[in-house]
């Protein structure tokens, strides 16, 4: 655990900024055992409802994604077409029970990246940065 923080300074003419980011992901029941087989990507087709809103405000989000959004052309698709626009960022969200490989056992406990070894938690996400 790191004990030591600096506060940043910024210079005091600096303007306050907003940082939106924006947690798109699988469609699945927070409630039950985590399930491979949940990846349905529907709310997907709607996602220009708050793109709307950030382009009326100008603001810039930045959609942090998962393995079925970024494999799936109805969830990746709406995002690149906001993305080709110059009207956010895309990053990288990694959810491990919904992102191959699948080698460990599905428990609530490993829904959590970092309680996965090294090696499975970087190959998942290396599969998970894959261009498409």
């Amino acid at each position: 655990m790191l004990n030591y923080h600096a506060p940043i300074r910024l210079a005091t003419d600096t303007s306050p900024q907003l940082i939106v980011v924006i947690d798109t992901e699988e469609e699945f029941d927070w409630s039950s055992p985590p399930d491979k087989n949940a990846v349905a990507v529907t709310a997907m087709e709607k996602i220009y409802l708050v793109q709307d809103i950030f382009d009326e405000y100008q603001i810039k989000p930045c959609y942090i994604i998962d393995y079925p959004i970024a494999s799936q052309a109805a969830g990746y698709e709406p995002l690149l077409e906001i993305y080709q626009k110059d009207n956010c960022e895309i990053g990288a969200h990694l959810h491990p029970w919904v992102n191959p490989p699948f080698e460990e056992a599905l428990t609530i406990s490993n829904m959590y990246p970092g309680n996965l070894s090294r090696a499975l938690e970087f190959a998942k996400l290396k599969n998970l940065k894959k261009d498409k």
